[in-house]
């Protein structure tokens, strides 16, 4: 839904998918039912089904995010409890090169395909957003949000966007365990791992967020980056304190 909170601007992807469309999509019941309650004030948090929805929402933000930015380099996509290292991430995108069409993330293996974790965050290129073609369709035509993929039958819209890209010569470049979809309390601890920089962990609750967050910014003092070891040493274990 489009509102503001705090001083940031939330814009709504899906305001722009044409009634034509929306009325093939049958998850859309929801996003109007959605708006009617955010128009008469009430709230839409007790709604179920938005999994459902969400599965349209990656490449309608492709299209949304192209029509409102043109001239930055990289675009990160992250859950709402998801956590960023972004010193740590800023580290690996400045070693790369955004011209080219680059999809980073933590794969998920299909059979011919690999796309990334969205809970694990991934980043796209500004080459790999220009690979799209944005031309070849009108709003009217179907499929027009999902750029004439039958998004529907997918999993989900982090295989959508796989397999929009994957014609276009953009591949999933893997870094995990860097963009990670565990939680600092589900993560596999181990020699493995110990000098791995953390990127993104996920399934964060408000208050795991805010002390992981503190513990980062006093770790910013120390002459390194956060890596899986330091991180254990902010969240250890039973389990785990044989192998230190």
């Amino acid at each position: 839904m489009e509102e503001s909170i705090g001083s940031r601007r939330v814009h709504d992807v899906y305001a722009d998918v044409a009634d034509q469309e929306r009325a093939e999509y049958p998850e859309f019941a929801l996003y109007d039912a959605q708006r009617e309650l955010q128009r008469r004030g009430d709230d839409t948090r007790s709604m179920s089904g938005g999994w459902d929805l969400a599965k349209y929402m990656n490449l309608a933000m492709l299209r949304k995010i192209r029509a409102m930015i043109s001239d930055k380099k990289w675009f990160v996509f992250i859950d709402t409890d998801t956590f960023i290292d972004w010193d740590n991430l800023f580290t690996l995108l400045e070693h790369l090169n955004p011209a080219k069409r680059m999809y980073l993330g933590s794969p998920v293996w299909l059979p011919g395909l690999q796309f990334a974790h969205g809970g694990s965050a991934y980043a796209l290129s500004s080459g790999a957003l220009d690979a799209l073609d944005y031309t070849a369709q009108s709003p009217q035509d179907p499929l027009y949000s999902q750029f004439g993929f039958n998004t529907t039958e997918l999993c989900c819209g982090d295989e959508a966007l796989a397999r929009v890209l994957k014609p276009k010569g953009v591949s999933l470049k893997g870094y995990w365990p860097m963009f990670n979809g565990e939680s600092p309390a589900t993560l596999s601890f181990g020699k493995d791992l110990w000098c791995e920089p953390v990127v993104s962990l996920h399934h964060l609750g408000d208050n795991e967020m805010r002390n992981l967050w503190r513990w980062s910014e006093e770790w910013k003092v120390k002459p390194m980056n956060s890596v899986s070891r330091s991180l254990f040493s902010r969240y250890p274990c039973e389990a785990c304190a044989a192998i230190q």
